[in-house]
């Protein structure tokens, strides 16, 4: 609105600052002619603009629009042509000419408004548009969070029910650990970002659980590397796939990898494990589908995903949480 009314302004100083020779601007019949020319087209611009095309035009009221547009110009013309010829009666005027000049201004008029109506509803489309985008893809990563609990105790549960048939004093210990990792999950679950520190310390805490579960047989390489700084990241977004070494991972002779580094705004995840034999068709699942649209949801150009799923089960992440 307000670049309209500057827009106006300046067409009607137009002629003030250039001057046409011979033209006296003080005069009061050429500031009167000035003012109606420009205040018909003003006119007209803005029923084109605020109401023949949102209420007509876009409501495909099309026999309207076209007659109401048509039936404008001819009551303008005639009303311009009418004040001029009262007040100015001994003027001569050209018809065709001063005719001719009107309709070629409402018609500049007609095709301005028409296009700055359709650019202003383009972008308010495109607004819309990316809204509900906003919107959708919010509650998908709400579904998928709320999926990320259920899954995770699960996981863990299973666990705990192979530990009692083993030792239940280590099953008993694993159920208080467990109790504090699910406290920290649902505190933290619901936060857009969390501090890349606390997902790494997250890791660790889950790490050091599962550790229980290891044999002499099995052989677990796991650190950490770089400097985390202030990074934020999605919640959980690394969980499940240091989840899966484990679940899938476990068995005679099996070596696990959980290797994560940091650098500069990048952070990389790389998981290696055997998948025992009867586990083979069992990896992936709810989980791994479930991580794949997180990460395609929230770091759409920013993470790099590679699975290699052989005899091994290969990972390697990288996320750009700059």
């Amino acid at each position: 609105m307000i670049l309209q009314v500057l827009a106006w302004f300046m067409l009607l100083a137009f002629p003030y600052l250039n001057k046409p020779p011979g033209v006296d601007h003080f005069l009061w019949s050429f500031n009167l002619e000035h003012f109606l020319y420009y205040f018909f087209l003003i006119v007209f611009f803005n029923l084109n603009y605020f109401y023949f095309i949102p209420y007509l035009f876009q409501k495909q009221k099309f026999l309207k629009f076209f007659s109401a547009v048509i039936l404008s110009f001819i009551i303008i013309i005639l009303s311009r042509t009418f004040i001029v010829e009262f007040l100015f009666p001994k003027r001569e005027i050209s018809e065709f000419r001063f005719h001719f000049s009107a309709a070629g201004y409402l018609i500049i008029a007609y095709a301005i408004s028409t296009a700055f109506r359709a650019l202003q509803d383009w972008f308010v489309a495109k607004q819309e548009k990316e809204v509900l985008i906003s919107e959708k893809q919010k509650a998908e990563l709400a579904v998928l969070r709320h999926q990320l609990s259920p899954h995770f105790l699960f996981n863990t549960l299973n666990n705990i029910t192979e530990l009692m048939h083993k030792d239940v004093n280590v099953a008993e210990e694993y159920v208080g650990k467990l109790a504090a990792l699910l406290r920290e999950l649902l505190q933290k679950e619901k936060l857009e970002k969390i501090l890349l520190r606390d997902e790494l310390n997250f890791v660790k805490n889950y790490v050091d659980l599962q550790k229980i579960r290891l044999n002499e047989n099995n052989k677990l390489s796991f650190h950490v590397l770089g400097d985390p700084k202030n990074l934020m990241i999605e919640p959980f977004i690394l969980i499940n796939f240091v989840e899966n070494v484990f679940k899938h991972g476990l068995g005679d002779n099996n070596k696990l990898v959980i290797h994560i580094k940091i650098e500069n705004s990048v952070v990389e995840l790389i998981t290696e494990n055997t998948i025992s034999e009867y586990k083979k068709d069992q990896s992936g699942g709810i989980g791994l589908a479930n991580i794949q649209k997180r990460l395609q949801l929230i770091y759409p150009q920013k993470h790099d995903l590679h699975i290699l799923s052989t005899d091994k089960y290969c990972v390697n992440l990288k996320i750009d949480l700059a």
